[in-house]
């Protein structure tokens, strides 16, 4: 017997919304299990990446969530000095996300390490901080004179700001937050 187009729709319907619940389930179930893992992943990676920046230093946390791009403010000490400050901060354009790590010392970028570049010239953005910002070149006073032409020009706009932001906090905050 042949069965009416109306029960063939209705299975077909209720066989996808079965299939559907499952590949729900399975990704929620993934999820949960390596959430984790990924928040350990990119704990250590920024260590990782701190290390770079002032190596064998211990980092104290002074700020969290300054603002919408300054995500953190570290304090490196070694042998109890202070080595300088670091910046988590973030920013995003039409093009992408970049989150780097930026290394200051009285009042200079002493190094830069991404955490997360998004971009789609991305290559070319990490050239021109590597290029442009690497090492003592760049200070609230002349990160002006920072050329972002350089074939990623939104990317390097976009950085130049977040180099700019995270220099004038350490400005105006004697260092990186303290008073």
């Amino acid at each position: 017997m042949q069965e009416s187009f109306t029960k063939k729709v209705i299975r077909i319907a209720l066989v996808l919304m079965l299939v559907s619940g499952l590949s729900a389930a399975i990704i929620i179930a993934l999820n949960k299990l390596t959430a984790p893992i990924i928040v350990n992943n990119n704990i250590e990676k920024e260590n990782n990446s701190l290390a770079q920046i002032y190596e064998g230093a211990e980092f104290e946390l002074i700020e969290e969530n300054v603002s919408d791009t300054i995500l953190k403010v570290s304090r490196a000490k070694k042998d109890g000095n202070d080595l300088g400050y670091v910046y988590k901060i973030t920013g995003k354009n039409g093009y992408g996300k970049i989150t780097l790590l930026i290394g200051v010392t009285d009042g200079k970028v002493v190094k830069v390490v991404f955490l997360e570049n998004t971009e789609s010239y991305a290559s070319t953005v990490e050239d021109h901080v590597n290029d442009a910002y690497q090492p003592n070149a760049v200070t609230v006073d002349n990160i002006n004179d920072v050329d972002v032409k350089c074939g990623a020009t939104f990317g390097a706009k976009t950085i130049k700001a977040m180099m700019q932001e995270a220099l004038n906090h350490y400005n105006s905050n004697n260092g990186g937050g303290e008073e």
